[in-house]
Order: C-alpha cells, then sequence, then structure tokens
C-alpha cells in the first residue's frame, strides 16, 4: 500500500531547509507550474510576461531561504560555541557547583565537585545530598534543608563531607535560586520545579585554624583562672578606643570577659578602675 499521502509536511520542510541550490531551483519551478496549472484549470490565461514574473518572484524568494538558512547556520555555530565555553567554565571552575531539587536530591553538579567526593557526575544525578554524609551531619544538613532552600540568601551551612579515599573535609555551603523561564504550557516537568544552584567552598583548613585557636585559648583561660593574683588580658576596641577585658580571673567577672550584671556586654577596663588609678593608665 503506498503510504506517500500519510508523509508529515514538516518532514519536507526540515529536508528543504538544507537543500541544494539546484534542488531548490527545480522545487521551485514544480511550485510555479503548478501555480500556473491551478490558474489554468480557474480558466485563467497567463500571459508569457506574467509566468516570467511568477517564476522571478519564486526566484526571488529562493535566494531569500538562502540567505536565512545561512543566517540560521552561524547562530547555530555561535550558540554551540558559548554553550562549550560556559560547559568548560562551569566544569573546570576551582569551586565546587552542585544543583539540588527542593528535596535535595542531585540534579547537576560539576567536575570540581565530582572529583571531591569521587564519584561521577553521571552517578550523582539523582542521588540525595545527604548520602554523602555521615548520619550526625545528614540529620544537621536535613533539619536546616527546608528553611535554606525557601530562602537561601544570606545563609550558609556548614558541614563535613566524605571524599574519596575515605579523607573527611569541611565545606561551607552558601546557595541561590535558578530562575527559571516562565511555563506557558499547563502540564510542569521535572525541570520546570524550582532549584539551588549550591556552592561548596572548602575552608578545612580555616576551620581547624579556629578550633586550635579556641583550644587555645581555653587552655590560657584555665591558667589565668588559677592563677594566684588578679589578671585581666585586654584589647584596645578601634571603634570605642576603649580597653575591653578578654579574659580574667577577677572576682565578680566572668573568664570570658563578659559584665555579668550588664546581659551578656563586654566588660571594659575603665568600669572597673577608680577614675585616679585610669588617667594614671593613660
Amino acid at each position: 500500500m503506498d503510504n506517500t499521502d500519510d508523509k508529515d509536511p514538516s518532514e519536507d520542510n526540515q529536508a528543504g531547509a538544507f537543500e541544494s541550490g539546484q534542488d531548490r531551483l527545480a522545487r521551485l519551478r514544480q511550485q510555479a507550474e503548478a501555480k500556473i496549472d491551478k490558474q489554468l484549470i480557474h480558466n485563467k490565461k497567463l500571459s508569457s510576461h506574467e509566468v516570467e514574473t511568477i517564476v522571478q518572484d519564486l526566484r526571488i524568494y529562493q535566494v531569500e531561504l538562502e540567505i536565512q538558512n545561512e543566517e540560521l547556520r552561524n547562530k547555530q555555530h555561535e550558540l554551540e560555541a558559548a554553550r562549550e565555553h560556559y560547559s568548560r567554565l562551569y566544569n573546570q571552575a576551582p569551586i565546587s557547583y552542585v544543583t539540588l531539587d527542593a528535596n535535595a536530591v542531585i540534579v547537576q553538579a560539576n567536575n570540581t565537585f565530582s572529583q571531591l567526593v569521587g564519584t561521577s557526575c553521571s552517578k550523582l544525578i539523582g542521588k540525595a545530598f545527604s548520602n554523602l554524609l555521615s548520619k550526625p551531619e545528614a540529620r544537621h544538613f536535613l533539619g536546616r534543608w527546608n528553611a535554606f532552600f525557601q530562602q537561601p540568601r544570606g545563609k550558609q551551612i556548614e558541614l563535613r563531607i566524605n571524599t574519596q579515599y575515605g579523607a573527611v573535609r569541611t565545606v561551607q555551603l552558601t546557595g541561590s535560586r535558578e530562575e527559571l523561564l516562565p511555563n506557558t504550557s499547563k502540564s510542569q516537568s521535572p525541570k520546570d520545579a524550582p532549584q539551588l544552584l549550591m556552592t561548596l567552598e572548602d575552608i578545612t583548613e580555616l576551620a581547624a585554624s579556629l578550633e586550635n585557636t579556641q583550644n587555645e585559648r581555653n587552655t590560657l583561660r584555665e591558667l589565668i583562672r588559677h592563677l594566684p593574683i588578679g589578671v585581666a588580658m585586654v584589647c584596645l576596641e578601634p571603634d570605642t578606643s576603649r580597653y575591653r577585658i578578654m579574659i580574667s580571673n577577677l572576682e565578680g567577672w566572668s573568664a570570658d570577659g563578659l559584665d555579668p550584671e550588664g546581659d551578656n556586654e563586654p566588660a571594659w577596663l575603665d568600669s572597673i578602675l577608680a577614675p585616679e588609678h585610669w588617667q594614671a593608665l593613660q
């Protein structure tokens, strides 16, 4: 059975978009002859001048199509080059990027994040982000995720994430909502759902340094607390030009240098000295 009548006419249009000039000319000539035959059927006799006019119009139309096709091909090449450029920027960025949906499932990840966790990008897609964390860290992350997803601006999440070879790194997560194009159709695909582009900054060394500083501070506080004489460590606050008590073992003052009667206000050296002593110190 001949099924040529069932052929989708759009297929001819798509094929014709890149056909050669000679083929297009032959097709246009057929269209011209068909148009002439149709007019003859309606008892309209065409003069040779009218026939030449129709053929000339079709030739102009052919040139216009060729110019449009060339412009479309150039635009396609530009778009492909831009897509390749931004793909390299995304995947070769020195910082980890991962896109999560409302359920904290990985939608997309760059190569930097893939190398961090030791899993290929293809295997990461569709995987719950919490699966990359230890159980305590996963509970911490999921406990904050809903509020973070709804309003990520100005928020951060600090986590310890499992990486390749069993190493654990401390990362700081920040997020920004991906702007999606408006969906004019009635149906909504998963790609239209809100997503967050997350950045993971490795702060392992910084976190370790802060922890060491805090440990040293605690050690110093304990030493000062057990000294047989009164000691206070002070620092000059530039904004106020006042000396703030940082650590002390003075009776009636907290070891953290907070005024016990000031609702966690800082304790100032000039507030515990007699005026004449404070003037002499200055």
